[in-house]
């Protein structure tokens, strides 16, 4: 952030800044892995949902995101629970 010299609006600036930047490096990192698994399908879409059209599912991106560490598992055949849900 900048010295207390530049005054509370110019440090107020530089820590959003901050913060902007570290939430792109993340979104880097997501996008990065979307990439490396877009790899394992035949045929994938990706679709811009704006969130306030889908606040169950950013809800649930929120939370993930606060995890520790985000894992994908998937097997070749879909289970039991899921097929049952559909």
């Amino acid at each position: 952030s900048f010295t207390s010299s530049f005054g509370g609006r110019s440090a107020n600036m530089g820590n959003r800044m901050h913060e902007e930047f570290t939430a792109i490096s993340t979104f880097d990192n997501y996008l990065e892995d979307i990439k490396l698994l877009k790899r394992s399908f035949l045929n994938s879409e990706i679709v811009h949902v704006p969130r306030t059209e889908n606040q169950k599912a950013d809800s649930l991106a929120r939370s993930a995101r606060k995890q520790p560490s985000f894992v994908v598992h998937m097997d070749a055949e879909l289970p039991v629970w899921f097929i049952e849900s559909v």
